[in-house]
């Protein structure tokens, strides 16, 4: 952890609600997620967090949302501390569970319900950044991602 020193670190998964969750870990795929992907190596047992409790108070420039398919529970997990957020970058690519559906949608509706607007997506991912329309700047114009 003396790589991110001062920073505080945390070993859990974030989640929607407080909880233990299996955590199913796929080293093969490099997608180990708290959602059961087509394959993994073991399950094992993670305390859950939400993000919003964890970080109540602080206000974040970008939050960037990779998990695995798991984005919806993490973003619903983080309601609170929304109107705190100026940015947003989610990978919603096709890894949610068994099936490898994408969470584009889900995640997507639910920023735009919370005063979030679209700003630029990749062409090679299907990577999204969101802005927080509430408290940001509305000429920054961040670069293609």
């Amino acid at each position: 952890m003396q790589n991110v020193a001062p920073s505080q670190t945390f070993n859990l998964g974030l989640w929607d609600r407080d909880d233990t969750l299996n955590f199913y870990v796929s080293s093969q795929m490099a997608d180990s997620s708290l959602i059961e992907p087509p394959a993994y190596d073991e399950e094992i047992q993670v305390p859950a967090r939400r993000l919003d409790s964890l970080l109540a108070g602080r206000r974040i420039k970008l939050l960037k949302l990779e998990a695995e398919g798991a984005e919806p529970e993490v973003i619903a997990g983080c309601k609170g501390l929304l109107p705190h957020i100026e940015y947003i970058s989610a990978d919603l690519g096709f890894e949610r569970g068994v099936e490898q559906g994408s969470t584009l949608g889900e995640v997507t509706n639910f920023l735009l319900a919370h005063d979030f607007e679209i700003v630029s997506n990749s062409r090679r991912r299907l990577v999204v950044l969101y802005r927080n329309t509430a408290n940001s700047e509305p000429d920054a114009k961040p670069a293609d991602i």
